[in-house]
């Protein structure tokens, strides 16, 4: 089998975060190796074993300091490619 075959996409979440008309972006490092320099929306990757809302839970916790309640219900988005399986909820 080839890398590509083996390969799973990324499993990453985001969250929107807004707090009234303004929309919280993050400048990634120009050192990333995935979209180095670019503004971004809050998140990372999902753990092995975990679901996707109890990640974006975690990550914004971590990356952010900011603790919500895990998502009810389906994600806001889901964006998927070869590379990755982004699904993006609302925080407000």
């Amino acid at each position: 089998m080839t890398d590509a075959v083996l390969r799973q996409p990324h499993r990453i979440v985001a969250g929107i975060l807004i707090r009234g008309s303004k929309v919280l972006l993050c400048h990634r490092s120009t050192s990333r190796e995935w979209y180095p320099g670019v503004w971004d929306l809050p998140g990372g990757h999902v753990e092995a074993g975990e679901i996707a809302s109890a990640a974006v839970v975690r990550e914004l916790e971590e990356e952010l300091d900011v603790v919500i309640p895990e998502p009810k219900g389906k994600c806001l988005e889901r964006i998927s490619t070869g590379d990755f399986d982004m699904r993006v909820w609302l925080v407000t």
